[in-house]
């Protein structure tokens, strides 16, 4: 089954109480305009939210979530360049030549960039398919585009977990070392790249953080 048809199915299962199960017409609306507007006449706003957001988790194992239904197919460095964005740079922005240095480090320059724009290239196929439009890229810079976050229609973990460090709240952060198990971005193993150093020392950052007593 795929993504598309494993989130029609979890739409219909949410509908069978009022009985709309027309596959049909929700597979159409799907197809002709971007998810969240498609399922707006068939849930209350109450409901909406839980049924269409996004979940993102860069903390354990990566992994993205559409209305409860895994995404099984993500680019590898969608993870990778959204966690150094979000807890890197504070103008959530950064050059090309920057950021292909960064990620490929043993290449010369004109190979890392030439990795950076097939990995761009992946990720905006993958974010078409989902109407996302998290990462955004033009012959200069990388930037995140944070609307669908603020709109409510995205989720992010690290992202959460900047807006409680910044209330300072110490309630707040004990309670969210419990929601952030595991390292950030668990599943990826050292490749000898200057963005792996980085990620060894944000994990160290952010473990003692997590679990230093308050």
């Amino acid at each position: 089954m795929s993504d598309l048809e494993a989130l029609i199915e979890n739409l219909c299962t949410h509908r069978q109480r009022t009985g709309f199960q027309d596959k049909d017409l929700i597979c159409r609306k799907i197809i002709m305009i971007p998810i969240h507007r498609a399922v707006e006449f068939m849930f209350p706003p109450s409901r909406l939210e839980s049924i269409i957001r996004m979940r993102i988790r860069l903390f354990g194992d990566s992994s993205i979530t559409l209305g409860g239904v895994p995404v099984t197919w993500v680019p590898t460095n969608f993870f990778r360049i959204l966690a150094y964005l979000l807890l890197e740079e504070s103008s959530q922005s950064i050059s090309c030549s920057k950021l292909a240095q960064i990620f490929w480090s043993d290449s010369d320059q004109s190979h890392a960039l030439i990795n950076l724009r097939q990995s761009l290239a992946r990720i905006r196929r993958f974010q078409d398919q989902y109407a996302l439009n998290l990462i955004r890229a033009d012959a200069m810079f990388v930037s995140l585009n944070l609307e669908q976050v603020e709109a409510g229609l995205v989720w992010i973990d690290a992202l959460d977990l900047l807006k409680v460090f910044q209330d300072g709240d110490i309630k707040s952060v004990l309670e969210y070392s419990e929601e952030c198990r595991g390292s950030l971005l668990a599943q990826y193993l050292p490749q000898q790249s200057d963005f792996d150093n980085w990620l060894d020392v944000k994990r160290a950052k952010l473990h003692e953080v997590l679990t230093s007593p308050r």
